[in-house]
């Protein structure tokens, strides 16, 4: 096989690659709400998630998974029952790994002080029978011009659709599995190789010919 087909198969199966992933991230978009504190008004509720269909039934408190998020005067507040949970950890930023090291609770009511300015995200866990899905809840967040007063534009949230696998804050495509880059990059280092070879060859044929050229003979 020539350097060329090598070439177009090493292509061939890193566009493979960048389909053929471990999963997916299922993203569900919602309408932008904005809770203000000073004027009290604005939480969020949903329930019945389902990854399969990428579907949610908001403001829907009979059906199972379900949340609501909101704010108090001064603090944040998450609630999921049954099947829902937060990361109790910390207010993470974009790329921030969420995994079964993350410590989750159903309720989570930290002090509004302690959610930092500008896009946040919270860790989530959804528990459906006995697969666990890790995921990620976008807004943004920021202090208003009265004291006490915090502002919180609730986006968007998402879930890996791979249960027990890990998701980054923010993460909204699944990485193709290791195994696969390994052989796109072995295949690259093939072609990178005997395309080497190749030039090699042709450098040391082209100083032959000069050489018989200097000796007086004639090239056929």
């Amino acid at each position: 096989m020539n350097s060329t087909a090598l070439s177009r198969l090493t292509l061939g199966v890193a566009a493979t690659a960048a389909t053929s992933a471990s999963g997916a991230i299922v993203v569900f978009d919602i309408p932008d709400t904005t809770y203000d504190s000073y004027l009290n008004n604005g939480s969020l509720s949903f329930s019945a998630i389902n990854l399969e269909s990428a579907t949610y039934q908001p403001n829907n408190f009979g059906v199972s998974p379900k949340f609501q998020i909101g704010a108090g005067y001064e603090y944040f507040n998450f609630q999921g029952n049954p099947g829902l949970s937060a990361a109790q950890n910390s207010f993470g930023s974009v790329g921030n790994i969420i995994d079964a090291n993350l410590v989750f609770a159903d309720n989570r009511t930290p002090d509004a002080e302690d959610v930092p300015n500008g896009l946040v995200y919270l860790g989530l866990r959804l528990t459906s029978g006995a697969d666990v899905h890790y995921g990620w809840f976008e807004f943004e967040s920021s202090t208003g011009q009265f004291g006490g007063q915090y502002i919180f534009t609730f986006t968007r949230f998402a879930f890996n659709d791979v249960a027990g696998q890990s998701i980054l804050a923010g993460q909204t495509t699944a990485i193709p599995e290791a195994s696969t880059l390994g052989l796109v990059g072995g295949l690259f280092s093939l072609v990178a190789a005997a395309h080497i070879r190749r030039r090699r060859q042709q450098k040391a044929a082209a100083s032959d010919k000069f050489l018989a050229l200097a000796a007086g003979e004639k090239l056929g």
